[in-house]
């Protein structure tokens, strides 16, 4: 719905497997949505699949991410230089097409974009104790569950590839309090009611989570409007 607000075309969807496939045309190409899901398995399992039928000349791994750092606010838009494993791995995009992604960026309006390292994570750090931990020992400013698969595979496939995250939970956010699925859930409104009657005192908590997402979730398609362009004029 964003990326439509923004005038991009949009295709007749599809579906690939159990994946439905949201499908623009922009001038130079097009562009595939697909909801992997949310962990590595489940990112696995979607890029293997959908690569098979749509032969991708590029990936982005899209989506929220968690600050680790406390001067990452929710809305900021960061793109990985380098991404940890739980294995201690660090995996680099092709220095062209960071370049290519640094130029978008110095152009953008609002916000600057941020450049640093993000950490794929088998778990949730769903508070200021576990995210501190993994700046300080990994040397990391944000976290995400998926992006890492995507880049194994980009790299096996001989494909550019870049995360792009939209921070959504701050550093001392704590997401036990606020779980993801109330948030960006289609029966969001009821848990958010369940809460409200269990726990009342999580409500304000809940709210502004809410409110973060929405807000990482519309800076994210106003960068992609402008990187996925500039990505599909390089292939």
């Amino acid at each position: 719905m964003g990326l439509r607000r923004l005038s991009w075309r949009p295709l007749p969807r599809s579906q690939v497997d159990r994946w439905p496939v949201e499908r623009w045309r922009l001038s130079r190409g097009e562009v595939a949505a697909i909801a992997a899901g949310v962990g590595e398995e489940a990112c696995r399992d979607a890029l293997i699949v959908c690569h098979a039928h749509l032969r991708p000349q590029a990936i982005l791994t899209v989506g929220w991410a968690g600050a680790t750092v406390p001067d990452l606010h929710a809305g900021d838009i960061c793109v990985a230089e380098s991404l940890r494993t739980s294995q201690g791995d660090a995996i680099r995009p092709h220095p062209a097409t960071l370049a290519l992604a640094r130029d978008v960026a110095g152009r953008a309006a609002g916000k600057p974009w941020r450049f640093g390292v993000g950490l794929t994570s088998p778990v949730p750090l769903s508070n200021e104790r576990s995210k501190s931990a993994a700046a300080s020992q990994r040397g990391v400013q944000w976290v995400d569950m998926e992006s890492a698969v995507a880049a194994r595979l980009a790299d096996r496939l001989a494909i550019p590839w870049l995360s792009v995250r939209a921070i959504s939970d701050t550093l001392r956010d704590d997401l036990e309090l606020c779980p993801r699925a109330m948030c960006n859930e289609p029966s969001a409104p009821a848990l958010i009611l369940r809460t409200l009657l269990s726990h009342p005192l999580r409500l304000h908590t809940a709210l502004r989570f809410r409110r973060q997402m929405r807000l990482a979730s519309d800076h994210l398609c106003q960068a992609l409007a402008t990187l996925a362009p500039r990505i599909l004029e390089s292939l």
